[in-house]
């Protein structure tokens, strides 16, 4: 069985490692060593598509977060060159006004600027692969990283036109947190992994070092 996993970069930070000392990820083995064979009941020899965006410096809450992303992308294409792609959007950045909140669900009519920060691409990014893949025959499986609900219709497109495809979902919220899952992708597939453990993240840490041609790549300091 020819798997694909397509993994929402931000939702999977956002969801389960922001404030985690797992960053270090390693998603090939999270997918081929602890979650495949838990469903399936053996390893799995996967194909990772990774959807993510680079950080904007300038908005960046770290001086090193940019270099620490980039870090972290150089690593897991040199650890597995055929079986992660790192496919990018982009960040848009734009200052708006809106209403100031008092307490929910009231407001007050003063507006203040605020600095919205939006990630592109990601989704119809997502949506486009998933369905292309399969209408392409490069896949009989597909496993689905995230938590966006924006991503049923193209589980649902899967669903009406290839019924054969195998699909789960995965959902990048770490286990205790108080972040739900979304019920509705259940009708859209055929299982559900409802968290990530600490265990899960723990087993599945890239090396601290990784050696290159050239100069080492390392684990950063604050990961």
């Amino acid at each position: 069985m020819q798997t694909i996993v397509y993994i929402d970069g931000y939702n999977l930070y956002y969801g389960a490692l922001k404030h985690s000392q797992y960053k270090w990820l390693d998603i090939y083995k999270l997918f081929a060593e602890r979650i495949c064979p838990s469903i399936y009941g053996k390893k799995s020899h996967v194909q990772i598509k990774f959807f993510t965006a680079d950080i904007l410096g300038s908005v960046s809450p770290s001086p090193d977060s940019t270099k620490d992303q980039r870090t972290y992308h150089n690593a897991l294409l040199k650890l597995y060159p055929e079986q992660i792609h790192i496919i990018k959007g982009s960040y848009s950045k734009e200052v708006i006004t809106a209403k100031l909140m008092q307490d929910i669900p009231h407001y007050t009519e003063d507006r203040v600027k605020v600095l919205k920060l939006e990630e592109k691409q990601t989704d119809v990014n997502i949506a486009l692969e998933m369905y292309r893949d399969v209408a392409k025959g490069i896949c009989n499986q597909v496993i689905l990283c995230s938590n966006d609900t924006d991503l049923i219709p193209a589980l649902s497109a899967l669903s009406d036109d290839f019924p054969h495809i195998n699909k789960g979902v995965v959902f990048p919220i770490l286990e205790g947190s108080k972040r739900a899952f979304s019920k509705k992708f259940k009708e859209y597939c055929n299982w559900t992994w409802k968290h990530l453990s600490i265990n899960d993240l723990k087993y599945s840490q890239l090396p601290h070092t990784i050696k290159t041609a050239k100069k080492p790549i390392l684990k950063p300091d604050t990961w």
